[in-house]
Order: C-alpha cells, then structure tokens, then sequence
C-alpha cells in the first residue's frame, strides 16, 4: 500500500494542469477532462487498495466560461429552406428553428403530444419544458401527415 499523499500530491496535480495549459494553449474544457480522466485512474487505485484516498478528489475543476451558440442569421434560414425539399424535412426545419428543441428532443415529440401548437418535451436531465411551434412549423407538420395517410 503506498502512503497517504492526498495532501502533498494535490497541489502537484494543480501546478502540473496549469502549466499543461500554458504550454499546450487548451481550453478550460480541456483542462477539466485531463483532470476527470486522472481522477478516474486515483478512483480505481482508491478502490483496488493500493492508496487510500484519491488525491484529485481536493482539487476543484476549472470554471468554464460558457459561450452563447450562434443563430443562424435570416439568410441562411432562408438558404436552408430553400435546399430542402421535403414536407418532412421542411417540417423538421420549421421546428427546431422556432422551438428551439435538441434534435434528440424532435426525436421524442408524438404527434399526439401537439396541443394548441405547443408540446410538453423531455430535455436534459429528465427536465420537462413546454415549447410553442409557429404557425409555419404546424402547417408543414400538417401537410406532412396529411400526405403520409
């Protein structure tokens, strides 16, 4: 069993994470996987006995400065309309470009779900939200199950 070295080997993993950034220019993100991922292999370590605590576990991630994802300006909403040409895809267009949903969230609206041109979704983290389509997205949707029957 090697010795506890929790508390001198916890600023070491610090030092050495902010020269990795330096030296490598990474992003913050970066940074907090190469600290999970080390963190991991101390967890198996702790758990097989050959030390008896992770010495990652006291070091904090690195605060991540959340960017804003870019929209898509009008041009290229109206390029992407044009390229498509199915009523299934123009549907699929007009609703994540109004609602605002995750594909994957797209994925899992029943049709029978549709209210009053809204739907209750499942989104991150089991999290249930109500989103609003547009006129537009309910027309293709419309005419897209029209034609499918």
């Amino acid at each position: 069993m090697i010795p506890d070295w929790k508390e001198e080997f916890a600023p070491h993993i610090l030092a050495r994470g902010k020269k990795y950034r330096e030296e490598r220019k990474v992003s913050d993100r970066t940074l907090n996987n190469a600290r999970a991922f080390i963190s991991a292999f101390f967890n198996y370590l702790e758990f097989e006995d050959v030390i008896k605590c992770n010495p990652v576990r006291k070091t904090k991630p690195v605060k991540e400065v959340k960017k804003l994802k870019e929209s898509f300006t009008e041009l290229q909403v109206e390029q992407i309309r044009e390229i498509v040409k199915s009523d299934r895809d123009r549907a699929i267009i007009e609703t994540l470009n109004t609602t605002g949903v995750r594909v994957s969230e797209l994925c899992n609206i029943d049709i029978k779900d549709i209210k009053d041109g809204a739907a209750v979704i499942r989104g991150k983290g089991n999290k249930e939200r109500k989103v609003y389509f547009s006129e537009k997205a309910l027309y293709y949707i419309r005419k897209y199950i029209k034609r499918k029957l």
